[in-house]
């Protein structure tokens, strides 16, 4: 491992660690002194700060870095369980818990809109038939775009041997032993 990489790793730990503190912290502020006018918003914060302490836990074990080239990008796990079985793992977890933070911020947003700009629709919203249908709607999306990436990024063996030697020559690391995803618009499980 060159020490890029090995930098990259340091560094992904070290922000992990302050990130979790910091995040647990803010949740444990949050509970034991709840302010009056964040009752709305709470159920956003609270989901944000678990999610950035999921992705911290994730960015320390995996460490997972993108390199592309051309038509082609890999996401390898150059972390500490960087191993082809538990790697995948994280980084599937790593890329769908991105359409899960986009799906956050999109809800907060229209939470946000209905309650300033729409106060009238407000009651109407919070009914439990409205929230059902959110969560389910968030659920099918989360579970299409997870659907998606592992249906279309695996690796082929194909793939491995093509973009091996760009991976060797930017960072280093045999990504036969590297748990990875990759994609090409050319070589993939399921060429565009």
């Amino acid at each position: 491992m060159n020490s890029w990489v090995l930098l990259v790793n340091i560094t992904s730990i070290i922000c992990a660690i302050l990130s979790i503190l910091l995040n647990s912290l803010l949740l444990f502020v949050f509970f034991k002194c709840p302010a009056k006018s964040l009752s709305a918003f709470k159920y956003f914060f609270f989901l944000f700060g678990i999610v950035d302490i999921f992705f911290s836990v994730v960015q320390a074990a995996f460490v997972p870095i993108t390199v592309g080239e051309h038509t082609s990008f890999v996401f390898l796990s150059v972390g500490l369980l960087r191993s082809r079985e538990c790697g995948f793992v994280g980084l599937l977890l790593f890329i769908i818990g991105c359409i899960f933070v986009l799906l956050l911020i999109c809800n907060s947003f229209l939470y946000r809109y209905v309650v300033l700009c729409r106060p009238n629709l407000t009651h109407l919203y919070a009914r439990k038939r409205y929230v059902a249908m959110v969560v389910a709607l968030n659920s099918v999306l989360i579970l299409d775009w997870g659907y998606s990436v592992h249906r279309t990024m695996p690796a082929t063996a194909e793939f491995t041997a093509t973009f091996r030697p760009t991976v060797l020559n930017i960072v280093q690391i045999d990504i036969f032993n590297t748990a990875h995803f990759g994609f090409n618009t050319k070589v993939s499980y399921r060429p565009l």
